[in-house]
């Protein structure tokens, strides 16, 4: 799997939700506040799973951090 120049993000991203695809989007998700929420916006009208990609969300230390 390769990555994608930020420009295009919002291209496939879209695609995706369209084709009705759960997206897991690298982050940053947008380069602007309207990029983010056409992509958001997709993803609701579509109804499938939006997430950017932070690393640390679903990392084994995090669950151990909030577990103390």
């Amino acid at each position: 799997m390769s990555q994608l120049p930020t420009r295009c993000t919002r291209k496939w991203a879209i695609k995706a939700a369209e084709a009705k695809k759960n997206i897991l989007c690298e982050k940053p998700i947008g380069i602007n506040f309207a990029e983010a929420m056409s992509i958001i916006e997709a993803a609701e009208r579509n109804n499938v799973f939006l997430m950017e990609a932070f690393m640390y969300r679903c990392h084994p230390q995090t669950k151990k951090l909030i577990e103390c």
